[in-house]
């Protein structure tokens, strides 16, 4: 009675789709601000990656394909703007790969005790 239920655990993990024993986790993360750049590991090797980076009012596209290793940058002439504005990066992977990157805008009210 056992050996059935733990064939069929095992056979549900093994199809389970993100379970990957062969490295890491992608991620993406904002590398500067101006130019804006983005970098980005763990994803598949030699996998075309689409990028959208979005600050405030501003949003760059761009599609580059990984390195051997799975890495990826992709710049762009434009600058986006810091502080104040939200800014999120979600990046797609042709294999299946994908990350998002999020960061919060800093509370940009009155300076306490300034107004």
């Amino acid at each position: 009675m056992r050996l059935p239920l733990l064939l069929g655990a095992v056979s549900l993990l093994l199809l389970a789709p993100g379970v990957s024993a062969a490295g890491p986790k992608p991620r993406v993360w904002l590398a500067d601000q101006t130019p804006a750049r983005v970098a980005g590991s763990g994803f598949r090797a030699k996998e075309r990656v689409a990028i959208v980076l979005t600050s405030g009012k501003v949003t760059l596209r761009k599609s580059v394909v990984t390195t051997a290793t799975g890495r990826l940058q992709a710049s762009w002439n434009a600058s986006i703007a810091g502080g104040c504005q939200p800014t999120w990066i979600a990046a797609i992977g042709a294999k299946g790969s994908r990350a998002v990157y999020r960061e919060v805008a800093n509370d940009c009210g009155p300076i306490p005790g300034k107004l």
